[in-house]
């Protein structure tokens, strides 16, 4: 695995230093138009490139510092040229590159975070769309109600590209652990104009050329931007359904549990490793009822649903872990599951490296967005100027053994999503899991 992560890193810096002259942009209408809004935003990037050194537990485990002073040089000498939004995305892969590699938390998030934090100040829109990667390609998961009739249908091409090259040039912006955090987090920005813009995806912000295929037949559309996020009414493409498959039943809801009785099996949706903020039922509590159900019930399986959790406080998992250990009822290979994905990251890719390292678990699923060992946590920077909020990594977490140099957890039993999945309300992992004999 060490090799594989050398070419990896050499791979993203080579895509990093030629992508400066590839995508520039020089004809944009609102670029800075002083010497002092310039300087400005030099004032920005210089606050940057002092402080991301100073917070992070050590910054240039991917690069080096002669690389990253020369990126920062090559932008100031370019930031008069460029528009404000191209200078957010340049000042975003510089950040990406320190984070290219067991660093998602280094990042300078180009869409609202969920976390609290300072106001959010990027300001970018978005096309009527959210797409999605599924096994079989980019398909647009859900479309605002005037676009209701995009849901469900193949992107064939974005702007003058490909979904696969907008892809490709997206991913020089976005940190990550590992390639599948870039598939959780980049197809969100492949609707975002400025993005695309800057990345010289697309000429105009107000008309882009998307073409899309479904039933054969490709269309093209020139999208504008959605005006008021609050009023949308998103359209998805899933069929309608009396029930939802468990894993899209209660998104919101950081945990919860049920039994299916058919098959004796307690399924747990493990959302987010925090306490309820509504002030119910903490974690604690809530495994103390979980195990109690489990011993007072007939448990043929237990599985642990963790494809949509993006992380928390890794502590709060370890009344989970021990639970596990002391249930010889439950701690059984062919009897305990695990379901990741491209969403398990940061806590929830810590509390999955545990469950590898302390019970007999079966991951299923697809690799997960998070490594067993990364930096992590966020460090904030906030720009003096813009107001433009930079995260950085604090911590290195070892969480399995030192020499364990994976990328991310692999599962056992591989289950992808297709999108003729997601339309039917299939779920391949809990097939796999049910369907399951040792």
């Amino acid at each position: 695995m060490r090799s594989v992560s050398r070419r990896i890193q050499l791979l993203i810096l080579c895509g990093f230093f030629t992508s400066i002259l590839v995508y520039p942009q020089n004809t944009a209408t609102d670029r800075p138009r002083d010497r002092r809004e310039a300087e400005k935003w030099r004032d920005d990037l210089r606050h940057m490139a002092q402080q991301m050194p100073k917070l992070h537990d050590n910054v240039f485990h991917t690069i080096t510092r002669g690389e990253f002073e020369a990126a920062i040089k090559r932008l100031d000498q370019r930031i008069p040229t460029l528009a404000r939004h191209q200078i957010i995305v340049e000042l975003a892969r510089i950040v990406a590159t320190v984070g290219s590699v067991r660093d998602g938390h280094t990042s300078l998030p180009l869409v609202a975070p969920p976390h609290p934090g300072p106001p959010f100040k990027i300001g970018f829109r978005e096309y009527p769309l959210r797409l999605y990667l599924f096994s079989d390609g980019f398909f647009v998961q859900a479309a605002t109600s005037e676009y209701a009739r995009l849901a469900g249908s193949r992107v064939v091409k974005i702007g003058s590209v490909s979904p696969e090259e907008a892809f490709k040039r997206a991913s020089e912006i976005v940190s990550r652990d590992n390639e599948m955090t870039l598939k959780d987090r980049v197809p969100r920005l492949l609707a975002i104009p400025e993005v695309l813009h800057a990345l010289g995806v697309i000429e105009n912000m107000e008309k882009a050329p998307f073409t899309f295929e479904a039933k054969g037949t490709q269309s093209t559309l020139n999208l504008s931007p959605v005006t008021d996020n609050k009023e949308v009414k998103w359209i998805d493409a899933r069929e309608a359904a009396p029930n939802a498959p468990l894993w899209l039943r209660q998104p919101q809801n950081n945990y919860w549990f049920e039994y299916l009785a058919d098959s004796r099996t307690v399924y747990f949706q493990y959302n987010a490793v925090v306490n309820r903020h509504d002030g119910g039922e903490n974690l604690q509590d809530f495994f103390k009822r979980l195990f109690a159900f489990i011993d007072d019930h007939e448990v043929d399986r237990f599985i642990i649903d963790m494809r949509n959790n993006r992380g928390g406080n890794g502590v709060l998992s370890w009344p989970l872990i021990y639970g596990i250990i002391r249930s010889d009822k439950v701690n059984q290979k062919g009897k305990l599951f695990t379901i990741i994905g491209r969403r398990t990251f940061s806590a929830g890719s810590m509390t999955a490296a545990w469950l590898g390292k302390h019970t007999n678990t079966i991951f299923v699923g697809e690799p997960s967005g998070g490594g067993p060992n990364v930096y992590g946590d966020h460090a904030s920077i906030v720009l003096p100027n813009s107001g433009i909020e930079v995260l950085v990594s604090p911590n290195y977490y070892q969480n399995t053994y030192p020499w364990d140099t994976r990328l991310w957890i692999d599962p056992q039993i591989k289950a992808e999503l297709s999108s003729e999945d997601y339309r039917r309300n299939n779920d391949p992992a809990m097939n796999a899991i049910l369907s399951y004999q040792q």
